[in-house]
């Protein structure tokens, strides 16, 4: 279940239409923590998110990863990068959409963050 402030920022996200899905994920427990509701995003598996932030790469650069169930190609792998942090991909299926992967450079009290 979404704390209530994290998905303020989702939906004040998908409603200024920045995005057309969002996924706010806690780094240590690998969870969902706000999403848009009806969204693939908010189906991540812990599977997925552990594969997001594994520091061994090659699976990904070769075979793409998973978000939600849709596949995705890489575009760019900065996950690991010191300062970067980031990674944007591609969805596989039509019409195909940018994704972009950030994980936050502070920590609050929930932990890190990633921002999908």
């Amino acid at each position: 279940m979404a704390l209530p402030s994290l998905q303020h920022y989702v939906d004040r996200l998908m409603f200024e239409g920045q995005c057309a899905d969002c996924a706010l994920v806690n780094v240590s427990t690998r969870r969902v923590m706000a999403a848009t509701p009806g969204g693939s995003l908010e189906h991540l598996t812990r599977r997925e998110i552990r594969r997001i932030l594994a520091r061994k790469r090659e699976a990904i650069q070769t075979q793409g990863v998973s978000l939600g169930g849709l596949r995705c190609a890489l575009v760019r792998d900065n996950m690991v990068t010191p300062g970067e942090r980031s990674m944007d991909l591609r969805t596989k299926h039509r019409p195909s959409r940018g994704v972009a992967v950030r994980r936050t450079r502070r920590r609050n009290k929930k932990g890190h963050m990633l921002k999908i």
